[in-house]
């Protein structure tokens, strides 16, 4: 009886169909990141398909980059140096999956430093969205009132005005309206989208 019967052959065709599929997707996917450090002129020391730590199948020098492929999947790896401006944003994306996974001690401690590392450097064009959530956070946490959330995240869209990131002045105004209507200022909460864009102020979530 055979209980269980492999095609051997088509197995492994369709596992290298996967491993070349996936390699062609890792590859564009990762060259976007080199080509945006590229851009804003960070070095890029190496840019490799695949990952070993002892030895590659292929490199080659070209200018300041080693390209390579070696040999276990760990994805491309590029290596940016010079990207500290980037770090706000990383340290704030990091924040909420942390809140995403019910830590929000540890947001906190990432929201501070992002604010701390954003007004050091004056890499402050994440700021906005950063001061946003760094609001929602203490607010969910008990450690300021509703009062003073209102009054950060306020502070918040208007940076995003001045700097005229719209997106991050929606996400902000969007805020702001579900933190008024949960005191019942329902007629506010309703405008403030409507006054930043009357196309879209059916969308203020939890307004009458």
């Amino acid at each position: 009886m055979t209980l269980l019967a492999i095609n051997w052959s088509n197995t492994g065709m369709q596992a290298l169909q996967f491993i070349l599929s996936f390699s062609i997707l890792v590859t564009l996917h990762e060259l976007g990141h080199f080509l945006t450090a590229r851009w804003f002129k960070c070095r890029v020391e190496k840019f490799y398909l695949f990952f070993n730590p002892w030895f590659s199948l292929w490199k080659k020098k070209i200018g300041e980059t080693e390209y390579g492929l070696k040999l276990i999947g760990e994805g491309l790896r590029a290596q940016r140096i010079g990207v500290q401006s980037w770090l706000g944003t990383l340290l704030t994306i990091s924040a909420t999956a942390h809140m995403q996974c019910g830590n929000p001690g540890r947001a906190l401690e990432m929201l501070a430093e992002a604010i701390a590392h954003m007004e050091r450097t004056g890499a402050r064009v994440g700021l906005p969205e950063t001061e946003r959530l760094h609001a929602e956070v203490l607010l969910l946490t008990n450690q300021i009132g509703t009062t003073e959330a209102i009054a950060r995240v306020e502070a918040a869209a208007r940076l995003a005005q001045q700097q005229g990131a719209l997106a991050l002045e929606w996400r902000a105004t969007m805020s702001l309206a579900r933190l008024l209507s949960k005191i019942g200022r329902h007629v506010e909460a309703r405008d403030r989208p409507a006054r930043l864009h009357p196309a879209h102020a059916h969308l203020a979530f939890g307004c009458r």
